[in-house]
C-alpha cells in the first residue's frame, strides 16, 4: 500500500474537534497516538517509529521497507503542520526544502544499504553517552587497587579520548588530576551526562567505567617509563649520606634502591626475584626526621602507596598491602614481638601472591611490587641471629636532611639505568654475610642467652675440661640454677638458641654441644 496515501486517509478519515473537551474515549490523547503508531508499524514491513522529545517539542519518525513500485510518481513525499486549533490539514509538497509551514524534521538517520544497518534508538543514545563522557572526562583503570580513576576536562576538550588512544603527549597526560570513582563521583557523572539531555541510567554510565573500554595503567611502570635520560650525575650517594656516611651503608643502601625499583619496573615478571632486605634507621634518640626520610624516597606522584600500617596479627590485610603499596615502613620495629618476626621474615621474601579482592567471588595471582624499610628508638632490636642477614640496620649520625628537595625523576633515571645496564639488584652471599657482622652491634640479648654465658661457654671437641653435653642437659643445668631466666624460653626455643650461637656436633649418642663451665661443676 502506498504509505503517503494511507496517512492522507488516516488525517481524512474524521473531523479534528474543534473544541479543547475530548470525548471519553479520546481521554488519553498520548495513549491513542502511540497505539497508533504502533499498529501502523506493525502494518508496514520493517517497520519502526521514533519518537523525540525535546524542549517544548515532539517529533515522529517513521521507517519502514520502501516499496519502489510504490513509490514511483510521488515525488519527494510530503509533509503537514496541526496546530490543534484549525479543521483542515496543511500540506506541503517537498519536493525540495521544506516549507516554512513544517515541522522540522530530526537528523536524518543513514539510509540502510546491503553493507550498513540503520543504529537503532539505543544505539545511538549509547553512542551519545560515550561521546559524552569521552569529551568531558579522562578515565584510566588502575591495575593496582583495582579501581577506575577518572579527571574532569575543560569543555571541548578531547583529551580523554586521546588518552583512551595512546595518542596523548606524555609532557600533558600526567598534569590531569585523577581520583577514584566512588559513589559519590558516579552520580556527579550521571547528574551531568542528564543535564546534558542524554536520557541514560546510572547503570548505563557504571557499565562504561568499569569495563574493559576503559585504558590500563599501572602507576610504577607509568612513572619509571617516562623518566628522562640520566645525566650521569649520582644522586643515590648524597641520598644515603644523609642518613650516615659509613661505607658499607652507603653501599648496601645503593643496592637496596636497585632491588627496590626493580620490583617496581618488573613487577608483572615471574623471574624477577623479591626484594628481601630492609633498611633500619636507628637511634635512641628521637625527632631526627627517620620517618620523614622514609616517606621522602617516593615522588609526590606515588606518595599515595606508601604506607606505615603493617598488622602482622591479620595475615590476610598484610599480604593484600605487599600487592598495594610500593613501599612498607616498619616504624618503631623494635616494638614488633620476637615470635613475629619468622612472618616478617616469611613476607619479606614473598615473590608472588594469591589473593582474593574485594567484592570478588576467587583469589587471583597478584605480583608483588612492595619493599620494606623500618625506623627504631632502640638499638637492641634484632633477637634472630640468623635471620638478620635481611635487615641493613645503620645507626642515625645526627639530624637527617629532609628539606633539600630530592631530584626524583634523576634519581629513578640513575637506578632505571643501571638496572639497564645489568647492574646486579640482590644482595650476594658475601654482602649477606657483611650484613650480619655489621648487626652484632644491634642484637638483643635474652634473658636465656645471658644465663647460658654466665654458666657455660663453648670449648673445641676433646678440649681440657671441656663437656660434651645435649642441649636437654645443658637446658636443664641452666633451670635447675636460675628457673626464672628460662621462664619464657622453652625447651625448642633454647635448642634453636644453641643452634645460633655454638657449635653442634652429631654423635652416636645425638647431638650435642661441647662446653666448659665458667665455675666447677657440682
Amino acid at each position: 500500500m502506498n504509505l503517503f496515501t494511507s496517512f492522507w486517509r488516516l488525517w481524512h478519515a474524521k473531523q479534528l474537534p474543534t473544541s479543547a473537551a475530548a470525548s471519553s474515549s479520546e481521554a488519553d490523547p498520548n495513549d491513542r497516538l502511540f497505539s497508533g503508531l504502533q499498529r501502523l508499524c506493525a502494518s508496514l514491513p520493517q517497520g519502526e517509529a521514533e519518537v523525540w522529545l525535546r524542549n517544548g517539542e515532539i517529533t515522529f519518525s517513521v521507517k519502514w521497507a520502501a516499496d519502489e513500485a510504490a513509490l514511483s510518481g510521488l515525488g519527494d513525499g510530503f509533509c503537514f503542520r496541526l496546530n490543534g486549533q484549525n479543521e483542515e490539514v496543511k500540506v506541503a509538497a517537498l519536493t525540495a526544502a521544506p516549507t516554512d509551514q513544517a515541522t522540522p524534521s530530526p537528523t536524518p538517520s543513514p539510509k540502510t544499504t546491503d553493507n550498513q544497518v540503520t543504529p537503532s534508538r539505543q544505539q545511538t543514545l549509547l553512542q551519545q553517552l560515550l561521546d559524552y563522557l569521552r569529551q568531558h572526562y579522562a578515565f584510566r583503570y588502575n591495575r593496582l587497587t583495582d579501581q577506575t580513576e577518572c579527571a574532569v576536562l575543560p569543555v571541548g576538550n578531547d583529551a580523554s579520548k586521546k588518552l583512551s588512544t595512546g595518542e596523548y603527549p606524555d609532557n600533558e597526560r600526567h598534569t590531569v588530576k585523577y581520583e577514584s570513582v566512588d559513589n559519590r563521583l558516579l552520580n556527579s557523572i550521571s547528574l551531568s551526562v542528564l543535564q546534558a539531555g542524554i536520557p541514560c541510567w546510572d547503570r548505563d554510565v557504571k557499565r562504561y567505567i568499569d569495563s574493559a573500554n576503559i585504558p590500563a595503567y599501572h602507576p610504577f611502570t607509568d612513572y619509571m617509563d617516562r623518566l628522562p635520560a640520566w645525566d650521569g650525575v649520582d644522586r643515590v650517594t648524597p641520598l644515603a649520606q644523609r642518613v650516615s656516611r659509613q661505607p658499607l651503608w652507603v653501599k648496601y643502601f645503593h643496592r637496596w634502591m636497585l632491588a627496590t625499583t626493580a620490583q617496581w619496573m618488573h613487577f608483572d615478571d615471574p623471574t624477577q626475584r623479591a626484594n628481601s632486605v630492609a633498611p633500619l634507621l636507628v637511634s635512641p634518640k628521637q625527632g631526627l626526621g627517620k620517618s620523614t626520610f622514609c616517606r621522602m624516597l617516593l615522588p609526590e606522584s606515588l606518595q599515595r602507596y606508601f604506607t606505615e600500617s603493617f598488622d602482622l596479627t591479620n595475615p590476610g590485610s598484610a599480604e593484600q598491602k605487599l600487592a598495594s603499596f610500593g613501599l612498607i615502613n616498619l616504624d618503631e620495629f623494635d616494638r614488633l614481638p620476637a615470635n613475629r618476626m619468622p612472618q616478617l621474615k616469611n613476607l619479606m621474601q614473598l615473590e608472588r601472591l594469591h589473593i582474593r579482592r574485594a567484592y570478588k567471588h576467587s583469589g587471583e595471582p597478584l605480583p608483588r611490587i612492595a619493599s620494606f624499610i623500618g625506623t627504631s628508638n632502640r638499638r637492641d632490636l634484632l633477637t634472630d641471629r640468623t635471620g638478620s642477614r635481611r635487615f641493613l640496620c645503620v645507626e642515625v649520625e645526627g639530624m637527617i636532611d629532609c628539606t633539600t628537595p630530592i631530584e626524583y625523576e634523576q634519581l629513578y633515571a640513575q637506578l632505571k639505568h643501571e638496572i639497564q645496564q645489568g647492574e646486579r639488584t640482590w644482595f650476594s652471599k658475601e654482602e649477606e654475610t657483611a650484613i650480619q657482622e655489621a648487626n652484632e652491634a644491634f642484637y638483643r640479648t635474652t634473658p636465656a642467652e645471658d644465663l647460658l654465658g654466665e654458666t657455660f661457654t663453648f670449648a673445641q671437641p676433646n678440649e681440657e675440661g671441656a663437656y660434651l653435653l645435649s642441649a636437654a642437659q645443658i637446658y636443664t643445668s641452666l633451670r635447675s640454677q636460675n628457673p626464672a631466666a628460662l621462664r619464657d624460653c622453652s625447651p625448642a626455643a633454647f635448642s634453636k638458641l644453641l643452634a645460633q650461637v655454638g657449635q653442634r656436633v652429631h654423635t652416636r649418642n645425638g647431638n650435642g654441644y661441647w662446653v666448659k663451665p665458667v665455675k666447677p661443676m657440682k
